[in-house]
């Protein structure tokens, strides 16, 4: 695995479908980059907007990670996701970054925001 993407997000449903579908649609291999969504405090509807746009715009299957963690903060959430991670480069990202930076350009051009995984 390439990237692991972290996107820690709290009732922003409409921007966090706007940005995965932009991930989704980016041009590297599929499969070789893995989405993590940290839902800071069930909203009762991000979880379903994430798997429906990323679903929508073609993103493969199993590299999409939708979880929901009590309201502690963006950081807690981003922090639950951290061990779950495959990838060899973290990227680590907001809703709103996400769509900002993203758009509908290829990936490649923003891995220089990335840092290198570290190892436990």
């Amino acid at each position: 695995m390439d990237a692991s993407v972290l996107i820690p997000t709290h009732a922003r449903p409409e921007k966090l479908a706007a940005c995965l579908g932009a991930l989704a649609r980016q041009t590297w291999p599929s499969g070789s980059f893995e989405v993590a969504v940290g839902i800071d405090g069930d909203d009762g509807v991000s979880a379903e907007a994430a798997n429906r746009a990323w679903n929508e715009a073609g993103g493969h299957p199993q590299s999409l990670c939708v979880a929901t963690f009590p309201k502690r903060g963006y950081i807690h959430a981003r922090h639950r996701l951290l061990p779950t991670l495959n990838g060899r480069i973290y990227i680590s990202m907001n809703e709103l970054i996400g769509r900002l930076i993203l758009g509908d350009r290829p990936w490649r051009r923003v891995v220089s925001v990335a840092v290198p995984a570290v190892a436990s």
